[in-house]
């Protein structure tokens, strides 16, 4: 006879078959060589080790875990490119030109002092508000696709930020999501 759909096991998944007191064992040998060599060598008993580093180690896992649970999986984000110059005149003369007609990814290539983004015409791709300093994502936040911010500056120097994309719920990538966490812990 078949077996049921519900009732089948993918190949290569099956679930080890695991000796629990074995493991206890294994662990408690392996703490056993741990005290010998490295709490001796650090010249800490048993017990100031348990207060010292793994009660305060075990302490912050819990912590993080629960605060990190709490970051949503999606954000409020846009999709941007920048140009970055170093004085607020320049800025606003390439504002002027990327409002009047000209190539706001040209402008960047040519003109843009943030070398990891001036070779690929200022893009930054999709960000949070968090992820960039308060006076950018300000003015990133509040700028409609396909418009371009009034010159801003930051302690990079001025910036002139075109809005490709806005999405009010967007997923996180797993290194926002990362951030995100870190920033709330």
């Amino acid at each position: 006879a078949a077996t049921p759909v519900g009732d089948a096991t993918p190949a290569g998944t099956a679930t080890p078959e695991v000796d629990y007191e074995e493991a206890v064992n294994e662990a408690a040998s392996d703490f056993s060589i741990f005290e010998d060599e490295a709490l001796d060598a650090a010249h800490l008993s048993t017990g100031e080790y348990y207060d010292l580093v793994a009660r305060p180690q075990l302490a912050r896992e819990l912590v993080t875990s629960a605060v990190g649970a709490s970051v949503p999986q999606e954000a409020p984000q846009v999709k941007a490119r920048h140009i970055l110059v170093s004085t607020e005149d320049l800025a606003r003369e390439l504002h002027d030109r990327a409002n009047g007609g000209a190539d706001f990814g040209q402008l960047a290539r040519t003109n843009s002092i943030d070398q990891a983004t001036a070779p690929t015409g200022g893009e930054l791709g999709w960000f949070t508000e968090e992820q960039m300093v308060e006076p950018f994502a300000e003015a990133a936040f509040s700028v409609q696709p396909g418009d371009i911010s009034d010159p801003v500056q930051t302690a990079f120097g001025w910036h002139i930020i075109q809005v490709q994309e806005a999405a009010d719920d967007r997923p996180l990538s797993e290194t926002q999501y990362q951030e995100l966490q870190e920033q709330a812990v």
